[in-house]
């Protein structure tokens, strides 16, 4: 008899993130109802996890250590009247629609992956960020697609990447598209200009002439992302 596939069920492969505002920023959905933050204990710390993209069978958890336990955390988004800024809710505290549901409970009980398959992602390097960044936003406005964008350093270099980027090219296996990046300090968003097809990234949304991609600044590269030889 031919050898069945084993199951392997779902583990989490961890990727830390620059902040709590990073972590927010990920979740928050102003048109609609935002992504649940996990909550949960690890190896005596305490994480604020925002689940992301599955790979074969197990999901990447987004995270940043936190100090307390909340039930929410209350995302306020920057322009020009108010800085970024995400505050960690305590149990009995009023909330609002910037007020992000946290689930607290114990994420071990998945299991943790160091990486993931080579046979579950394929890494698709672009000439420029700028084409990662178009691809983005063409998503956005054809699909509402939610428009993030991951930015991250490896071997003293910074990278911009996305995910299944070309609907055409994605199915089983992930596509993970990736592009050094020449700007080296971190923000929040890039503030992208359909009219001529350029972007710049920001620290606020103030313009709304322009669309807004979110970026989720890692503190770490992808474990999976591997430097050609």
């Amino acid at each position: 008899m031919p050898k069945t596939k084993e199951k392997r069920g779902t583990k989490l492969l961890y990727v830390k993130a620059n902040s709590v505002e990073d972590i927010a920023r990920f979740a928050y959905n102003p048109e609609s109802i935002s992504k649940n933050l996990i909550c949960s204990k690890h190896d005596s710390e305490i994480m604020l996890v925002a689940l992301g993209e599955h790979i074969g069978d197990n999901i990447i958890a987004y995270y940043t250590d936190i100090k307390s336990e909340p039930m929410f955390v209350r995302y306020v988004l920057p322009t020009e009247f108010n800085e970024e800024k995400a505050v960690l809710i305590e149990h009995g505290a009023e909330t609002d629609k910037n007020s992000i549901f946290v689930l607290r409970t114990d994420l071990t009980v998945f299991g943790e992956i160091k990486n993931v398959d080579s046979e579950d992602i394929m890494l698709l390097r672009v000439g420029h960020a700028d084409d990662i960044v178009n691809a983005v936003a063409m998503k956005v406005a054809h699909e509402e697609h939610p428009g993030t964008l991951y930015v991250f350093e490896k071997a003293g270099k910074a990278y911009i990447a996305g995910f299944d980027l070309v609907d055409e090219l994605s199915g089983d296996r992930k596509t993970f598209y990736y592009a050094p990046l020449k700007d080296m300090n971190r923000r929040g968003f890039i503030k992208y200009n359909y009219k001529d097809s350029t972007f710049v990234f920001s620290d606020s949304i103030d313009e709304h002439t322009y669309i807004y991609l979110k970026v989720l600044n890692l503190s770490e590269a992808f474990p999976f992302f591997k430097l050609p030889d």
